[in-house]
């Protein structure tokens, strides 16, 4: 079962405070098969082929023991103790062997092993190339990827000048330039221009003034780009281009900047210091590792892309970077304070950042994609295509055949049957014609005799208008005829 799921079954058990679950399932030999599964505050408990069998919440076998055998010099399995996850190692007396009476059990250490034999495993077990050289894998269930976890930065509350976030630095800068640009232009165009001149006569004297000066020319721009009314307006044609161009340019400027300013200053900002992997990979001061022995660290110690390799000799020259759990990890980054960022798949990331306390997120793009398959042992027949599983495709193929057989067959038989009938109708034709030939006077081979109306006969020159279009015989008469022409 994957981790998430076997949290996520336990978070219910918990929630409506189950005392017991029977769960059915149906074998192989098509026989339902059911497990009566008891909780109790720290254990699980079921009833199994050898017993019962404990479980702690975190999927650790409880309150179990071995027997402890070792192999004779003849061969034979003798029984040498018992050792129990609560008692450990207890010797016992050796029956029938002498040669053990004499031996020390102190002091000693023991290695035990537990051989199951099964027909399909069933567990979060990640594809790879080295597991598929032992043992077989189904079709991927689930495809995922290596992600990055770290911990969710403190939101950025709004600052004095947050109304200026909007838009760029740069653009800020390019604006302040702009407005200069089309006051200098708009000053020197009034000045050449002959319309922006006006004659003014005052006691008796006439002079000539210009309103847009360098002072007004800065007030008009700024009056235009705060989108308000200036005393002022451009007269020439000059001027009033110069005026629409900023008019367009301003219009942009402004709805482009009201739109975004309610959100930079109602949204509060989550500020990350990585943002994808690339920008881990090239930084020392935020720690990252795996899972010790799992895929992911396979997959970075064989990786021969630049980015992973050099992630690689980071974690490889810091050994504590890696965890033995997925708990471990997860915890170290809750409490790294954003100076460790974990490495794990994306689906066990989504979880566990949608989960109370929220204080985790995933960052960027999974590094990889793979997926989640049922092991079998090799060549099983449970993971080999038999011709069972397809024979439906055969006898689709045999009837298609078949049918393309009977189509042959009618379609001959009909083509033949118009055939002799265009053959019948082609030598009643010719016997016709030579008795009529017979008889008739004439020794033109292109007349030939026809009875009138009034029953008697005359002769008539062969043309294919005399002949009905109507009739079959006439027809495949004129296609003879034609042959010899």
């Amino acid at each position: 079962m994957r981790p998430e799921y076997h949290q996520a079954i336990i978070d219910l058990i918990h929630h409506y405070r189950w005392d017991h679950i029977i769960y059915l399932y149906d074998s192989h030999d098509g026989r339902t098969t059911q497990f009566r599964w008891k909780f109790t505050p720290e254990l699980v408990e079921m009833e199994g082929l050898t017993g019962n069998i404990s479980f702690t919440y975190e999927g650790k076998r409880k309150l179990y023991s071995l027997d402890v055998v070792e192999m004779t010099l003849n061969s034979e399995t003798v029984k040498i103790g018992t050792w129990s996850d609560t008692r450990g190692l207890e010797t016992v007396a050796v029956k029938y062997t002498s040669h053990m009476t004499d031996r020390v059990m102190a002091n000693r250490s023991y290695i035990f092993t537990s051989i199951l034999e099964a027909d399909i495993a069933i567990a979060p077990l990640t594809i790879t190339s080295s597991r598929e050289q032992v043992i077989d894998f189904t079709k991927p269930f689930m495809t995922q990827g290596i992600s990055i976890m770290i911990k969710k930065p403190s939101k950025e509350k709004p600052g004095v000048f947050s109304f200026m976030s909007p838009l760029s630095h740069e653009i800020w800068t390019c604006i302040v330039f702009a407005y200069v640009g089309v006051s200098i232009v708009l000053f020197l165009v009034s000045r050449f221009s002959p319309s922006e001149w006006k004659v003014i006569e005052m006691d008796g004297k006439s002079s000539v003034s210009n309103d847009f000066s360098i002072c007004n020319s800065l007030w008009f721009t700024l009056g235009a780009f705060m989108q308000q009314a200036v005393d002022i307006c451009p007269g020439s044609l000059p001027g009033r281009l110069v005026g629409s161009a900023w008019w367009f340019f301003t219009l942009i400027i402004i709805s482009s900047y009201t739109a975004s300013l309610a959100a930079f200053l109602t949204v509060e900002r989550l500020v990350t210091p990585i943002n994808s992997v690339d920008n881990l990979a090239s930084q020392t001061e935020v720690e990252y590792g795996t899972l010790q022995g799992g895929s992911s660290m396979e997959f970075f110690e064989r990786s021969k892309i630049s980015v992973y390799s050099r992630m690689w000799e980071f974690m490889s020259s810091r050994k504590h970077v890696f965890t033995s759990t997925y708990e471990e990890g997860i915890e170290r980054v809750r409490t790294s304070k954003g100076k460790y960022a974990f490495l794990l798949e994306n689906v066990k990331n989504e979880y566990i950042s949608g989960r109370h306390p929220c204080d985790t997120m995933k960052i960027g793009h999974n590094l990889n994609s793979n997926g989640y398959g049922v092991a079998t042992p090799p060549h099983s027949p449970l993971n080999t295509l038999t011709l069972s599983k397809i024979a439906g495709i055969f006898y689709i193929l045999t009837g298609g055949l078949a049918l393309s057989v009977v189509v042959a067959i009618i379609e001959f038989c009909s083509k033949s049957k118009m055939d002799a009938s265009r053959a019948k109708s082609e030598l009643w034709f010719r016997r016709g014609t030579n008795k009529s030939a017979a008889h008739n006077p004439c020794t033109d081979s292109s007349a030939f005799e026809v009875e009138t109306r009034d029953g008697g006969k005359t002769t008539r020159p062969f043309h294919h208008a005399h002949i009905p279009a109507s009739s079959a015989r006439w027809a495949a008469a004129v296609r003879f005829w034609h042959q010899f022409q």
